[in-house]
């Protein structure tokens, strides 16, 4: 899983689409994941967005580590 996650930060976009899609075939991930599927929420790609969205939704309980991730991006005033 930890190879996936370094996955998450490719140049490429279809590399990080890719690796969210394999991470969201887990039953369940760890912290470290889950709050880099967050990071994902800000990627210019909006496949890659999407698919880290439905990663992360696909968890039956979200770590504190991410729910506290999730708080500072909907606090950000730059985010769309």
């Amino acid at each position: 899983m930890a190879a996936l996650v370094e996955l998450l930060k490719d140049e490429d976009s279809y590399v990080r689409w890719s690796a969210a899609n394999a991470l969201g075939k887990q039953l369940t991930l760890s912290d470290t994941g889950m709050v880099a599927l967050v990071e994902l929420f800000k990627d210019k790609d909006s496949n890659v967005r999407r698919s880290a969205a439905i990663a992360l939704g696909k968890q039956s309980t979200l770590s504190d580590a991410t729910v506290a991730a999730l708080v500072e991006l909907f606090k950000d005033e730059d985010s769309d």
